[in-house]
């Protein structure tokens, strides 16, 4: 009787930890879906290199407030770098609308340095792709923990919010 019970108990813990395995890799495969198909969308099928040494993304991993989440693009490319970022993509994967910005710079910039604030919906990768002027691309990424921004007001000061509105500081 007590072999029986050990059986059941051990098929129980065999079946729980497949099902937790399988919600695992379901879970894995949606937080890079939506990345995958804008990757397709935006490059085709044009490699994207890793951003270590031409661009770096900075974000909060939790933010304050989701309606205005701080985001950094620095352009990291050594001096004696002959290549120069002719465009800035932002994406926020999980957002209603996941592009969040297409950068196109002058070739009068010489740091392809870019800050703004943007909405977040709920916790997403959010990825920075610098396009050079000889074609390649260079992403960084980084995880935000934020939810609620898109349907959040513009900050605390609704009066404030209005009255800057459609502005933008260069």
């Amino acid at each position: 009787m007590v072999e029986r019970s050990v059986w059941k108990i051990g098929g129980l813990i065999l079946c729980g930890a497949l099902l937790w395995v399988t919600a695992a890799g379901a879970a894995e495969q949606s937080e890079s879906e939506p990345w995958d198909l804008l990757r397709v969308q935006y490059f085709g099928d044009r490699p994207i290199g890793e951003g270590d040494g031409v661009i770096e993304l900075e974000a909060p991993v939790r933010a304050e407030d989701a309606a205005i989440v701080p985001v950094t693009i620095r352009d990291v490319r050594p001096a004696d770098d002959q290549r120069r970022i002719r465009r800035l993509y932002l994406f926020i994967d999980r957002n209603p609308s996941p592009l969040a910005g297409i950068f196109d710079l002058s070739p009068r910039i010489a740091r392809a340095d870019l800050s703004t604030r943007v909405r977040v919906n709920e916790y997403t990768p959010v990825h920075a792709v610098a396009e050079t002027d000889d074609g390649t691309l260079h992403m960084a990424s980084r995880f935000v923990k934020a939810s609620g921004g898109c349907s959040a007001p513009a900050g605390k000061d609704m009066e404030a919010a209005l009255a800057s509105l459609g502005r933008m500081r260069l």
